[in-house]
């Protein structure tokens, strides 16, 4: 395995954090709703 999924997360993440929200394991989380 190439471990590539952890950067390729963050990345993804980033731009989605923009949006309220958030990218776990696969799952989108809508950061209103955790916090």
């Amino acid at each position: 395995k190439h471990q590539l999924a952890p950067p390729i997360l963050a990345v993804i993440n980033g731009y989605l954090q923009d949006k309220g929200l958030s990218l776990r394991q696969g799952t989108i989380v809508d950061a209103t709703i955790i916090h």
